[in-house]
């Protein structure tokens, strides 16, 4: 998560965040939901995929998909 924050803090864009009127729980969220739709999500979709791929058992494709699903965010 440093490497999410960095270029805001570089740039100044953090201390701005921290006196905005709004509460910083709410921009951390929303800043850590929209970094997982972009890098955790798609890892998510495609490993359906790369089940078939490696031919794993049909069984492993949905406990892959929602292990991924749960534990990505987490």
């Amino acid at each position: 998560m440093d490497n999410l924050y960095r270029a805001d803090y570089e740039d100044g864009s953090l201390e701005q965040l921290l006196l905005s009127p709004h509460p910083l729980y709410f921009l951390v969220l929303a800043k850590n939901i929209s970094h997982w739709l972009v890098s955790g999500l798609p890892v998510v979709l495609v490993s359906p995929l790369i089940a078939y791929m490696l031919n794993l058992p049909d069984a492993a494709y949905s406990i892959i998909f929602i292990t991924l699903l749960i534990g990505t965010p987490v």
